[in-house]
């Protein structure tokens, strides 16, 4: 359970990754990060709860 739990946590990273940051859009007040870490926790939690 616990390496597959380490797998989908690289691909998710992988996943993340392949998107680009938001810096790169030249938003410097970081009001556009804040949502993009809100959906990543709620899908790291869903994450959890499906490897579980």
């Amino acid at each position: 359970m616990y390496s597959q739990h380490m797998l989908a946590r690289v691909e998710y990273d992988r996943m993340i990754n392949s998107v680009p940051s938001v810096s790169e859009y030249g938003d410097n007040n970081g009001t556009q990060r804040r949502p993009l870490n809100w959906l990543r926790a709620a899908f790291l939690s869903v994450l959890h709860l499906v490897v579980r």
